[in-house]
C-alpha cells in the first residue's frame, strides 16, 4: 500500500507531465514541507518554476538540490537553466558542462538525466526554450 507521501509525489509528477505547472509547484512544495531534503521534489519544483517563469526561485531550489546531491546531472541541468534565464551565462555554462560530464560518466543511473537531455541544454539556441519536462520526469526515481 502506498503512503500519502508516495501518492502525493506521483500526483505532483502527473501534474508536471500534464502541464499543470502551478498545481505541480504546489504539490512539490507540500512534499518539501514534509521533507526538505527530498531531491526529487526539489528538482520537480525547479522544473515547474521554469515553466512558470520564476527563475530566481528556480535557481534557489535547484541550488538546494545540487547541495544535497552534487552528482545529480538533473539538478545541475536545472541550475544551469535557471542561471541561463537569469543571464548569468558563464555560471550556466559551468553548471551545464558539469551536468554533461556527470551524465556521460553515469548515464545508467535513474537519478541522473541521460546525455541526450543534457545535450539539449548544451545547445545555446535550445537554452532559450523551456526544458523538455516530460522527457526529464521519466528519469526521476519513483
Amino acid at each position: 500500500m502506498k503512503s500519502d507521501q508516495q501518492t502525493l509525489y506521483e500526483q505532483a509528477h502527473e501534474r508536471l507531465r500534464a502541464g499543470k505547472w502551478q498545481d505541480a509547484a504546489s504539490a512539490f512544495t507540500s512534499l518539501l514541507e514534509r521533507d526538505e531534503a527530498d531531491e526529487g521534489s526539489l528538482v520537480g519544483l525547479a522544473q515547474a518554476l521554469d515553466r512558470l517563469g520564476d527563475y530566481d526561485r528556480m535557481y534557489k531550489v535547484a541550488q538546494q538540490a545540487v547541495e544535497l546531491n552534487p552528482d545529480s546531472a538533473l539538478a545541475l541541468a536545472c541550475q544551469a537553466r535557471a542561471l541561463q534565464k537569469l543571464e548569468r551565462l558563464s555560471e550556466a555554462t559551468v553548471a551545464n558542462d558539469q551536468a554533461l560530464l556527470l551524465a556521460a560518466v553515469d548515464n545508467s543511473s535513474s537519478r541522473n538525466v541521460s546525455p541526450r537531455h543534457c545535450v539539449v541544454l548544451n545547445e545555446p539556441s535550445k537554452l532559450m526554450q523551456p526544458m523538455h519536462v516530460p522527457g526529464l520526469i521519466r528519469e526521476l526515481p519513483c
